[in-house]
């Protein structure tokens, strides 16, 4: 809480002390005041008199996250306006209820997000009138669960979870409510609201055994802003693989003990990790030593994580390579992509590239991987497929890109990006381009919006130079369209895009990063395209500040309330730094960039996920100190509340 609205909170305490006396006085109105009986019109609105009804049941969590009613703000029943506003029994007043007062009061644009919602009633009214109904918390129209209660002349809604940062919320009670008498009350009743932005916490590593981290780490969160953090770790005198790690943080109790994903050891390599808006999530990796790999995954489903990893796969040959992985996961369902290199010894000399796709319900086993492509290859003309993308939408249908970069006709000619795709309880396609798509130079990065999907990748075009970052819309009915370039068209220099985390979106908008050379320099851009107009912006964005560098990843996220974080890293030969700066969606505005860590250290690789309700969490590198005396911080980690 800010201090000016902690000043606020404590006024409006004393004041609102001062009003309860004022009513059991009968001088602050000039009706006739008399007083409900002690108990009569107090108590919870439930129709069996015990635990307050749920308000918004059926409307989903609302948008947030959030502990216990006791951890946001005691228990439900609490009394936000402080004290005791009556003596004896609940006034009863000649003429119509009204609400008199509201926290947070009308207009705030600093509310807290665990903040209890209370109305002050003029006088005590007809508690069986006091429902979910009559009485409620909306986000836009959409109802937020709650739980109501109402106690001799004030109703609370305690949120069932936090309120979204910088969410705008509205309170609402309408004229079904009645004094003890039958009046209705006097007019319906509306008050508006918004939450605090949020605040950083502090640097912090959740490694016991630093010196073991090898260096792979992503970070995903739920719509409520828990977390699954997944990371590599090596032998620190060897550097042999020892495997991958997990751990879960709760927003209501804080960080779990990690958890093994891999069998003693096991190696660990080619990291990666999707969390589903519900918190289910999945953790994938290679195993083995090149070429003879496994694809192994484990997940994490309704709170636990699998008795132990799946191989999904086997190498169908003696000399068996795993090129490239993608996972997702939602929509009930888990899904894994990778592309396999198989060779043929000699005196043949010869093989082939496969697309592996396995995509199955949570909670059983993967299904056996099919071979979704295959490219072929001679000891003359190399071809390949690789780079691959993976998306699911909230029906559980999959979606996967991967960049086919040549064929293996006598011209060896390029391709372009392909896709393929399942319903959740259909077959998987037949491959098909993207059309006018040339082949991407790093991997394809494709997300869901809830009802269709988008696909950004870079090209270069050898022909005339010039590099470009081309993005593609995909729709139920029109499939994929003919990509556009999204980049500045003043710009032809190198640009890369990350793997994981440079594409967002909110169901309205897409957000979209990568880092590009500008002369000897680099910056870091944001694109974004609306879903309604169909477009991007005619221009990208730089968000870095221009004088310092930036390196060559940039990612984003984005609440959904269209509100984004973009983290950076730059810096120069002597130090690197992580940056980031914030997009809200009211101003369309982005902040000024700040840097999220120390300058005279080595911070980079910087990974961002935030959650619908706006709480974040920013992951990134630490190679070591300059010119102090530890080696190696590992991953360091901070949460954005």
């Amino acid at each position: 809480m800010n201090p000016s609205h902690h000043r606020y909170l404590t006024l409006a305490s004393a004041s609102l002390v001062a009003l309860g006396m004022a009513l059991a006085c009968g001088s602050l109105d000039d009706r006739d005041v008399t007083r409900v009986p002690d108990g009569a019109g107090v108590g919870a609105t439930s129709n069996d008199g015990g635990a307050p009804p749920d308000v918004g049941a059926g409307a989903g969590p609302g948008p947030g996250a959030g502990g216990s009613s006791a951890e946001n703000g005691g228990d439900v029943g609490e009394n936000p306006f402080g004290g005791d506003t009556f003596t004896g029994g609940a006034p009863a007043v000649d003429g119509a209820p009204e609400v008199i007062d509201v926290l947070p009061a009308d207009g705030a644009d600093d509310a807290d997000p665990s903040a209890t919602i209370g109305l002050k009633f003029s006088e005590g009214l007809d508690p069986s009138t006091v429902t979910a109904d009559s009485v409620q918390l909306l986000d836009g129209a959409t109802p937020v669960a709650a739980k109501l209660a109402y106690a001799g002349v004030t109703a609370t809604l305690k949120p069932s979870a936090r309120l979204a940062l910088l969410g705008s919320y509205e309170i609402q009670a309408t004229q079904a409510i009645t004094d003890v008498s039958g009046q209705p009350l006097k007019q319906a009743f509306s008050s508006k609201f918004s939450v605090r932005d949020g605040i950083w916490g502090d640097r912090t590593s959740v490694l016991k055994d630093q010196p073991t981290w090898a260096g792979e780490q992503d970070i995903g969160s739920d719509a409520e802003g828990n977390l699954i953090m997944a990371w590599t770790t090596r032998d620190p005198v060897t550097f042999l693989s020892t495997g991958c790690t997990a751990a879960h943080y709760s927003v209501r109790t804080g960080w779990a003990e990690p958890v093994a994903m891999t069998n003693p050891g096991e190696d660990c390599g080619n990291l990666r990790l999707a969390v589903s808006p519900d918190g289910n999530a999945v953790v994938a990796w290679f195993s083995g030593n090149y070429p003879d790999q496994v694809v192994r995954a484990r997940r994490y489903v309704d709170g636990a994580w699998e008795p132990q990893a799946a191989t999904v796969d086997s190498p169908p040959g003696t000399q068996s390579g795993v090129a490239d992985l993608a996972v997702a996961i939602g929509g009930g369902q888990g899904l894994l992509a990778w592309v396999r290199g198989v060779n043929d010894p000699p005196p043949a000399d010869t093989g082939a590239t496969y697309l592996y796709l396995s995509s199955g319900a949570l909670g059983r086993s993967w299904p056996s991987p099919i071979v979704g492509h295959v490219a072929y290859r001679t000891a003359l003309q190399m071809d390949s497929l690789a780079y691959v993308g993976a998306a699911l939408d909230p029906e559980g249908s999959s979606l996967v890109v991967f960049n086919y970069a040549s064929d293996s006709t006598a011209s060896n000619s390029p391709k372009g990006v392909y896709f393929v795709r399942k319903a959740a309880t259909g077959e998987w396609q037949t491959a098909s381009k993207i059309p006018s798509s040339l082949p991407s130079i790093y991997p394809p990065t494709v997300v869901s919006d809830g009802d269709g999907a988008m696909a950004v990748w870079a090209n270069f075009d050898a022909g005339v130079g010039t590099f470009q970052l081309l993005a593609s819309r995909y729709t139920k009915t029109r499939q994929f369209i003919a990509p556009i370039p999204i980049q500045d068209p003043d710009l032809q220099e190198s640009l890369t895009m990350a793997p994981a985390h440079a594409m967002s979106s909110d169901g309205k908008s897409f957000f979209a990063t990568w880092t590009q050379a500008v002369g000897p320099s680099r910056n870091a851009y944001v694109n974004r395209y609306s879903i309604a107009s169909g477009k991007w912006d005619a221009r990208p964005i730089a968000v870095n500040e221009g004088a310092i560098p930036v390196g060559e990843q940039s990612t984003v996220g984005l609440d959904a309330h269209g509100n984004a974080i973009v983290a950076f890293d730059e810096g120069d030969t002597t130090s690197t730094r992580v940056s980031w700066t914030r997009f809200t969606a009211s101003t369309a505005r982005w902040s000024p960039p700040t840097a999220a860590t120390e300058t005279d250290m080595w911070f980079q690789a910087p990974l961002v996920t935030v959650a619908s309700n706006g709480t974040a969490a920013l992951l990134f590198a630490s190679r070591h100190y300059v010119g102090h005396t530890a080696d190696l911080l590992g991953c360091q980690l901070r949460l954005f509340q």
